[in-house]
């Protein structure tokens, strides 16, 4: 009766199979745990008659062993297969990526400089932490306007010698074209526009627009010029 038993177990263990990790330690706590099949077999040996010890508990031992190889065998076929997917970064975004778009102002600005290009303009730039004798002295500012208050501009570092060696946060693109014209003969046509343009002034927060806005200016010196009709506030 126990030999029936043995040899089918060892037809069932032969056969089996499973697809994850729960279903092999579930059996392995079929067949291998204390409670299992075979360890039941085995507590039953000692009721087997004396000659058949040998013949069952040959039989016991190849049951045992090929019970564990089969099962090990699937431990170490899902580890491999469970391998393969190590170089999955989980915390990556999911694919297929897509690409991002370009910003409203980035659109604007590529337009603008395309269509001034177009025109004969070229592009200029200039620092964006800047000296008062750029910003404001070669503009023909005053010394005692408002502009150059600290209510209206960012100071980096003030000369109570020389204003116009104060550093500043440029508070508008008109500096770009004083170091043009400095370098250059006309006629010259040029535009500044952001984030090349890019300035900060306290004035723009006082409007509810923030300390940084990007302007697009212009610059065009040549003879016989007519200025076209612009509407206001337009430069």
């Amino acid at each position: 009766m126990i030999l029936e038993k043995i040899e089918q177990l060892l037809n069932e263990v032969k056969g089996i199979s499973a697809s994850n990790a729960g279903e092999i330690e579930a059996l392995r706590l079929k067949y291998l745990s204390k409670k299992g099949e075979i360890n039941a077999l085995m507590a039953d040996f000692r009721n087997v008659p004396a000659d058949q010890k040998k013949e069952v508990g040959m039989k016991l031992n190849e049951l045992k062993q090929t019970a564990t190889e089969r099962i090990n065998a699937l431990k170490e076929q899902f580890s491999q297969e469970d391998g393969l997917n190590d170089d999955v970064d989980l915390t990556r975004s999911p694919y297929p990526i897509s690409l991002g778009t370009r910003h409203p102002l980035t659109i604007v600005t590529n337009e603008i400089i395309d269509i001034f290009s177009r025109m004969g303009f070229i592009l200029a730039d200039g620092p964006e932490v800047e000296d008062d004798l750029h910003v404001f002295t070669k503009m023909n500012f005053a010394a005692d306007h408002p502009a150059r208050d600290m209510q209206d501009t960012f100071f980096v570092e003030q000369n109570p010698n020389d204003v116009t060696k104060n550093i500043i946060l440029r508070s508008h693109t008109s500096s770009v074209q004083a170091r043009v014209m400095e370098i250059t003969e006309p006629p010259r046509a040029l535009a500044t526009s952001s984030p090349q343009g890019r300035v900060r002034t306290t004035r723009t927060r006082k409007r509810g627009r923030g300390m940084s806005v990007s302007p697009a200016r212009m610059h065009l010196v040549d003879k016989d010029i007519v200025k076209p009709k612009c509407p206001r506030n337009v430069t």
